[in-house]
């Protein structure tokens, strides 16, 4: 009852989904086998699936250096690197917990020179995306400073949001999803769900300089100095670990919950070592800034992750979307529909599945 209670609101407060087409996608969830899937993080009862093995691009393929490519919304180009680090597992071989790995290029470089509280969007000087995941750099700096990646972490219960970038043009600040002192405090999806019937709700914290509640849509910004007043300070672009001795602010998303949406199919993946495909997909979308109902939220995010049904291959996020408020036209996204091999040397620096992010002096 809470789940329809949930999708219910979800209804009414976005008025995108008429009651007859999310009964269809019902429909067609719950008759989908479970046979179809690959349950290789965690044993799901049907008709659930387990989630995190479709948001994760499979392991075979992150090992073996496979990588997404494709256009920003302005038809920049955008890369995409995933894996999963931090594995634990139970004697069942289970993944009881871990981290789920974003690395992300869908940023322009700063202004040249930098202009104050605005991202680049002229005079961005020279740019060349990496071949793979970028080098570890050198001196104090930390390897691969806090943009462009989001990392997801996980238990046996759910996947969690926690570290995303500020903005796109700085390459050091990031902010953490924290409440109540702990990392697991935004949930953003279960570990077993039926697509189309899952609601979770992420309030504002109960106190905005110490949030005690958790789950909580509350987060640290780290490094506390990367604001000029109330607005980010994207001239600052040479932030180093001694940043991280002026400690964090404390921001949230207001009332916040996610929808894990019925499945869909029709992206066509322009797959360069396995041949074209239309790939299906599953929608996970988060709504932010929402009044204490959940109701009348200023932004939402889709974030879809796709797969192949018939040979069980996993692509990770193939594409993410940014809405303001319900509408129904995205005004920024990233489509990352090519996949490569990379063939190249890696020059020692970086294994897929052991990325280390963001810098163990910020915590």
């Amino acid at each position: 009852m809470p789940q329809f209670q949930g999708k219910l609101r979800y209804w009414l407060a976005t008025s995108r989904s008429s009651a007859l087409n999310t009964l269809i996608a019902v429909v067609l969830v719950s008759g989908l086998s479970r046979s179809m899937f690959a349950q290789s993080t965690t044993t799901c009862t049907s008709p659930q699936w387990d989630i995190l093995q479709i948001m994760r691009m499979q392991t075979t393929w992150a090992q073996d250096q496979y990588y997404l490519s494709g256009v920003s919304q302005t038809n920049s180009p955008v890369y995409m690197y995933q894996a999963a680090s931090s594995v634990t597992t139970n004697g069942s071989g289970e993944w009881t917990g871990g981290k789920e790995n974003y690395i992300k290029t869908y940023a322009l470089p700063p202004a040249n020179p930098p202009d104050p509280h605005s991202v680049c969007t002229s005079d961005c000087g020279s740019y060349a995306p990496p071949k793979m995941v970028p080098n570890t750099t050198t001196g104090d700096s930390p390897e691969y400073w806090g943009y462009p990646a989001d990392v997801d972490l996980f238990d046996a219960n759910y996947i969690y949001l926690w570290i995303t970038e500020i903005d796109w043009n700085n390459p050091y600040s990031f902010k953490k999803f924290n409440s109540d002192s702990s990392d697991y405090s935004f949930r953003f999806a279960p570990r077993c769900g039926v697509p189309g019937e899952v609601t979770l709700d992420d309030p504002a914290p109960n106190n905005a300089s110490d949030p005690t509640n958790n789950p909580s849509s509350a987060f640290e910004i780290l490094p506390a100095n990367v604001y000029d007043g109330s607005l980010i300070d994207s001239s600052n672009e040479t932030f180093t670990s001694a940043d991280c001795t002026s400690g964090f602010k404390w921001d949230n998303l207001g009332y916040a919950f996610t929808q894990v949406d019925a499945a869909k199919t029709g992206f066509t993946m322009n797959d360069h070592v396995n041949g074209t495909r239309s790939l299906s997909y599953l929608p996970i979308v988060y709504w932010y800034n929402c009044n204490s109902s959940y109701a009348s939220c200023g932004n939402h995010e889709e974030f879809d992750y796709g797969y192949y049904p018939s040979a069980q291959d996993y692509y990770g996020l193939v594409q993410w979307l940014h809405y303001t408020g319900t509408a129904t036209s995205p005004d920024e996204s990233a489509t990352f529909n090519n996949m490569y091999q990379y063939t190249g040397a890696s020059d020692g620096h970086y294994e897929y599945t052991n990325i280390n992010f963001p810098a163990s002096t910020c915590f």
